[in-house]
């Protein structure tokens, strides 16, 4: 897309105009889309994972829009705010903590991508980062899983068992077929296994239960903020799992902790619609 904007000498022009004052430096006056296009331009001169932070939610959200235009090859992740004020006694909504926590997965694997949240996205602190990899599962199919492991470990990501999923975070057991309503998409996952071994993973709809689509891969993030999971018994010992429970999820990152999420990204944006502020860290 940014081929058919401007042409590559274009392109490389404008690069060599702005990147002395990206060291240090300052943008300003860059109406409508513009800091979306210079992101997009040094993201693709330099792709690496990067933070963009704009002042309010629908700046964030108009310009991870404009960046997955610009960045079609590229991941454009939207990192959502809660709804909720800090000392607020009020659970967050668990479709936004598992976005959040879905986002911070993408980071945490290593993946090359764009990360756009709002400032008041920054202020809520992270959870550590290997709670966060050790309790997102990944399933495919021909994988051999432990079923009653699974269960158990949905409720303790933030997953309710009900007799029907209807909204994201529920979950239904139904002999061999598993549903999970992950918050990862749109429509419910069905997971069904002969014996122990995933036969199939589908796509459904909620309302009428038909099936969408087919898929090899899923994954379901937790949808309940991480701290309120209870990973050890309770003698204080880590709590075992099976081999294959420990197959549905990614290898941890020793060591790796992540205070908050500008912590997690290899350089941070701040892009507003008057200036784009850059930053190393």
């Amino acid at each position: 897309m940014l081929d058919r904007l401007l042409s590559r000498t274009a392109q490389e022009g404008l690069l060599r105009q702005i990147q002395p004052a990206i060291r240090g430096g300052v943008l300003t006056s860059l109406p409508g889309s513009s800091p979306s296009l210079i992101a997009a331009l040094l993201f693709k001169h330099q792709p690496k994972q990067t933070l963009i932070v704009a002042p309010k939610l629908d700046d964030a959200e108009s310009v991870a829009q404009d960046l997955s235009t610009l960045l079609p090859d590229h991941t454009v992740l939207l990192f959502p705010e809660f709804e909720i004020l800090p000392y607020d006694k009020r659970s967050p909504y668990k479709g936004i903590t598992g976005q959040q926590v879905e986002v911070l997965y993408h980071v945490l694997s290593g993946e090359t991508c764009v990360v756009v949240t709002s400032a008041k996205g920054l202020k809520w602190k992270a959870q550590p980062a290997e709670e966060i990899l050790d309790y997102t599962l990944h399933f495919r199919v021909g994988q051999d899983v432990d079923y009653e492991d699974i269960v158990g470990r949905l409720g303790e990501m933030g997953y309710y068992a009900v007799p029907r999923v209807e909204s994201p975070g529920d979950f239904a057991r139904k002999g061999g077929i598993l549903d999970v309503f992950s918050v990862s998409y749109e429509n419910p996952l069905r997971i069904e296994l002969f014996g122990d071994t995933i036969e199939s993973l589908r796509l459904f709809d909620a309302t009428t239960q038909r099936s969408l689509e087919e898929t090899k891969t899923a994954l379901v993030p937790p949808c309940s903020p991480l701290h309120s999971f209870c990973p050890r018994t309770t003698c204080g010992a880590p709590r075992k799992r099976s081999p294959r429970a420990r197959a549905a999820t990614n290898p941890n990152v020793p060591g790796c902790r992540i205070p908050s999420t500008s912590a997690c990204t290899s350089r941070a944006w701040s892009a507003t619609r008057p200036s784009i502020h850059h930053a190393c860290c």
